[in-house]
């Protein structure tokens, strides 16, 4: 296999995980704890084959999966090892839930087997990316999946809106602009004309437009473009928009509309 097919398994490994982390919370929502801990595993497992699907590596068991994964990462503390006692406690719990005629499953096993599958999935999500198997729309919904956003406080909330009143205020005054000035035109390989209406949008406090997100904000705006597109616009190596866009994501300075499709949220 090529180094972009591995990284197309990978992907498709981990989005499989993520369907399983799904279900696992909509069976905890109706109370079917068996299920639930059954699926939370599978995000688990399947996390794990993502990974190994980088060096296309694969076992017919799972205990093979678990030994393989340990021996490569968490024995290398390429990942945090404390992903090895994630692992131990999801496989024990699925067995007896799945084999154990008189094994009862509480939420409270279920309500930690989910927490924990979040936590496992975030570090290999990460790590993915690092690898350039991950792409930044899988961050978005891996967001959504796991409800991060709840993590942003109403004040954190609000003071993004007041920054981003602020900008439209500052650049309907004109003072400020969102062009790259004259002696940075050289750094800005967006390619894009002076006069055109996305460089007419300011960028957010704080952000150079010499900087990775400066130059993917200044390619972007009421249009939708693709990595790839970006890649061309902007002359980032993808490895270097996945980084970046994953971020921005976070910071809502960008959304996904459509699979792997982006444009600048309005905010911004």
């Amino acid at each position: 296999m090529t180094i972009e097919e591995r990284r197309d398994l990978s992907k498709a490994r981990f989005d499989r995980a993520r369907d399983c982390l799904h279900t696992a919370k909509v069976n905890r929502e109706i109370s079917d704890y068996r299920a639930a801990a059954n699926r939370s595993y599978y995000a688990i497992f399947h996390s794990m084959r993502a990974v190994l699907a980088l060096e296309e590596v694969d076992m017919s068991k799972h205990s093979g999966v678990m030994a393989e994964f340990r021996k490569r990462y968490l024995k290398t503390e390429l990942l945090d090892r404390n992903l090895s006692a994630i692992i131990t406690q999801a496989f024990e719990v699925r067995n007896a839930s799945d084999y154990d005629d008189f094994y009862i499953v509480a939420k409270e096993d279920v309500d930690l087997q989910i927490d924990n599958a979040i936590q496992f999935m975030r570090t290999i999500g990460n790590y993915l990316i690092a690898q350039g198997a991950g792409s930044a729309w899988s961050v978005e919904a891996i967001i959504e999946e796991l409800s991060m956003q709840a993590s942003l406080s109403n004040a954190a909330k609000a003071a993004r809106l007041a920054a981003a009143a602020k900008l439209r205020q500052l650049s309907a005054e004109g003072k400020i602009s969102g062009k790259c000035p004259a002696e940075e035109k050289s750094s800005c390989k967006s390619g894009l004309t002076e006069g055109s209406a996305v460089n007419e949008r300011p960028l957010p406090l704080g952000v150079d437009s010499g900087s990775l997100k400066g130059k993917i904000l200044l390619a972007l705006g009421s249009e939708t473009y693709s990595q790839d597109e970006l890649a061309e616009r902007t002359g980032l190596t993808v490895s270097d928009l996945n980084a970046a866009m994953g971020e921005m994501l976070l910071l809502g300075y960008i959304e996904e509309v459509g699979r792997a499709r982006y444009v600048r949220t309005r905010e911004r």
